[in-house]
């Protein structure tokens, strides 16, 4: 949904904003730590494009999960170009202000990484999120 309502409503500076990281993902495919920082630039960009503030603060909270690495995920350069591949079409699918064509996008982003974890991954999906200490 994020993905629909920010080629609906992104602005100029917010679209030039997920250009860069799109960009820069691709000038850096072989440095993970480069590369997974312009991934969640990618998807804040995208949730704040969608101009609902609720996704923005929900993206943030989500953002280390989506990446995994708080968790000990890693990703080798083959996934980073298809996570790449796949932010350009959604890219292009947001500036071509195209809201079906960036729904899809995104739920194939998203399809690839559940496919990614469940692969590679399965012992993560299945631990608890810690969300803070309980007093």
């Amino acid at each position: 949904m994020m993905a629909k309502l920010a080629a609906e409503r992104i602005n100029e500076e917010q679209l030039a904003d997920l250009k860069y990281s799109v960009e820069h993902m691709r000038d850096n495919l072989d440095d993970g730590e480069i590369f997974l920082e312009m991934s969640r630039v990618f998807h804040d960009t995208v949730a704040k494009g969608s101009g609902n503030a609720l996704f923005g603060y929900l993206i943030h909270a989500l953002l280390d999960m989506l990446d995994g690495s708080v968790m000990g995920m890693e990703y080798s350069e083959r996934h980073r170009r298809a996570t790449l591949d796949i932010h350009e079409k959604i890219y292009n699918a947001v500036a071509d202000r195209d809201p079906e064509a960036a729904l899809i996008a995104m739920e194939e982003h998203i399809a690839g990484i559940w496919r990614y974890e469940e692969k590679h991954y399965p012992e993560a999906l299945e631990t608890p999120i810690a969300w803070g200490a309980v007093n």
